[in-house]
This record gives C-alpha cells, sequence and structure tokens, in this order.
C-alpha cells in the first residue's frame, strides 16, 4: 500500500487528502513525507483506533497538517472539499445495497476534478480470498468480496466516468476515478 501512496500523491504542490478509515494514520504519514504542502484529515470508526492515529501523528510531528477525526464516513460533514478522498480496502466492509449511495457520497467530498482512490480485494480462486468472502459474506453489516467489473458499474452508476483500473496483484485491484 506504500507503494500505492507513493504512486498517487503529487509530491510538490498544495494538497487536501481525506482518508476514510485511515487505521495507525501511517498511509497519511507516508502522504505527509512526500509533499510537504499537503494536509491531511484521516476519519476512523474506531475511538481505540483513531486515539492510536492522534498519538502517532503527534509523534510524527505532522499534527499541524493533519486531523483526525473519530466519525463514520456516512455521517462526515465535509469542511472543505479535497483533492483527494482514499479508500482503501474498505468496500466489502459495507452492504452490497449502500456501496452506490457510499460512492456517491465519497465523490461529493471532492473538489471538481477531485480524485478517489479505491482499492479492494476481489473475489478470486485463492482459497484466503474465499474465506474473506466467506467472513466478509456473513458478517452483519458487511457484504461480499466484490468483483472488478462490480466495482467499476458501481461507480459508474454513483456518476464517475473517469474509471481507470489496476491489478497492482492477482485479485487485488487499484481505481482511480476523477470526479
Amino acid at each position: 500500500m506504500l507503494d500505492v501512496v507513493d504512486k498517487i500523491i503529487p509530491k510538490s504542490k498544495s494538497y487536501r487528502l481525506l482518508e476514510v478509515g485511515c487505521g495507525s494514520g501511517i498511509y497519511i504519514k507516508r502522504a505527509c513525507e512526500l509533499n510537504p504542502l499537503l494536509t491531511a484529515v484521516g476519519l476512523e470508526v474506531q475511538q481505540n483506533v483513531a486515539d492510536f492515529a492522534r498519538e502517532n501523528i503527534k509523534t510524527w510531528n505532522f499534527e499541524d497538517r493533519v486531523d483526525i477525526e473519530n466519525t463514520d464516513i456516512r455521517k462526515y460533514k465535509c469542511k472543505s472539499d479535497f483533492d483527494m478522498v482514499t479508500f482503501y480496502n474498505l468496500i466489502y466492509y459495507f452492504p452490497l445495497d449502500e456501496r452506490i449511495d457510499l460512492l456517491k457520497d465519497l465523490g461529493n467530498q471532492l473538489k471538481p476534478g477531485g480524485e478517489l482512490i479505491l482499492t479492494s480485494m476481489c473475489k478470486g480462486k485463492d482459497p484466503s480470498l474465499s474465506l474473506m468472502n466467506l467472513w466478509t459474506s456473513m458478517t452483519d453489516g458487511y457484504g461480499p468480496l466484490p468483483s472488478p467489473k462490480q466495482i467499476h458499474d458501481q461507480l459508474k452508476k454513483a456518476g464517475y466516468h473517469k474509471i481507470k483500473s489496476e491489478m497492482l496483484i492477482p485479485s487485488f485491484v487499484l481505481f482511480r476515478v476523477t470526479k
């Protein structure tokens, strides 16, 4: 994933990043290291994880450029438009019937010309993917692993037209979508 961050973050211009599901904040850290003009908001739904990310951001000396908020993306109200929204490995944590609206909401966080970055494990023949698909399919509030075509179709239904995808490793896909 750090290679993805290296690929997508511009290196030298003022840039606002929204990272959904920021976890420890490690990808935000990398983005800040790559671009000294970047500012970011990290969203994390779990309070203890958000607290951990805040501590990391402070330890890494990025607290003047990064805010970590403990909230669900479905409840987040954008305070300003973002150049980029990242949504790494999260789509299957949302039920199928919520995904199109979720993708629309992510796009609403972007300023015109902004970019949505979405990565996902996708259905495949590997036994670990079958196990992951079984788990997400059976867990209340989650949904099955998508296929790349399903994500592409959901993005189109959400109103995106400039959709690029790249297979990073088998069954792991990066989608770059411009608003």
